[in-house]
């Protein structure tokens, strides 16, 4: 009487040290019968793709993807409980390597957050295109206890609520630069301090309400 649905699920392992599941679920919805006899469809869409690989070199590629079309179709259709009263969907994709002690991340995020069904409303957040550069405590001077780490990002951010919204890129630029200095007074007492040092700079503000 509300229609048809179609699912479809994919696992594939394309090589050795990679795996690609993906998972679909759509609702061609009638809808229910609304004042006057008017029917209020609640079809929609969601779909999970998840993938992960080591490519060689150190470099490793990771995705999981989350696409949701409205509040109104989970709220109608999920099969669980938990499932249902979720209102968050998230979405990251990363390529990272690690060597010799340090991290080079290039990374997108999407973040979206249901507030409400009808009207339906929602906070975004997004995290796109980034790199990161990172050190884990390193010591520069074999004869002194002093270990130096940084972390460097560089990012293009965006948020949308009701009551704001940026442009599609805002620029952020973040350096940490910090040194730990672990200090003993005999064989039983030991403090590891550690200082750091960051600075932070956005392309835009918040002036009067509005992005500029």
């Amino acid at each position: 009487r509300r229609g048809w649905s179609q699912t479809a699920d994919l696992r594939v392992r394309p090589w050795e040290d990679a795996r690609l599941d993906v998972s679909v679920f759509n609702v061609v919805d009638r809808g229910l019968p609304g004042p006057g006899g008017v029917r209020v469809p609640q079809g929609g869409h969601r779909s999970h793709v998840l993938f992960d690989a080591n490519v060689g070199q150190g470099w490793r590629i990771a995705a999981d993807i989350n696409q949701l079309s409205s509040l109104r179709f989970r709220l109608a259709f999920s099969e669980t409980f938990a499932e249902a009263v979720n209102s968050e969907v998230r979405s990251s994709v990363f390529v990272a390597n690690n060597f010799r002690g340090f991290r080079l991340d290039f990374y997108a995020e999407n973040y979206k957050n249901f507030l409400s069904a009808d009207p339906e409303t929602a906070v975004v957040l997004r995290r796109a295109p980034g790199v990161q550069f990172s050190s884990v405590e390193q010591a520069p001077w074999k004869r002194i206890p002093i270990y130096l780490g940084f972390d460097v990002s560089a990012e293009a951010i965006y948020r949308s609520d009701p009551n704001l919204k940026s442009p599609d890129a805002v620029q952020r630029t973040e350096i940490a630069p910090r040194i730990t200095v672990p200090l003993r007074w005999g064989p039983w007492l030991g403090i590891t301090p550690t200082f750091t040092l960051r600075t932070t700079r956005y392309g835009s503000q918040v002036l009067a309400g509005s992005v500029n």
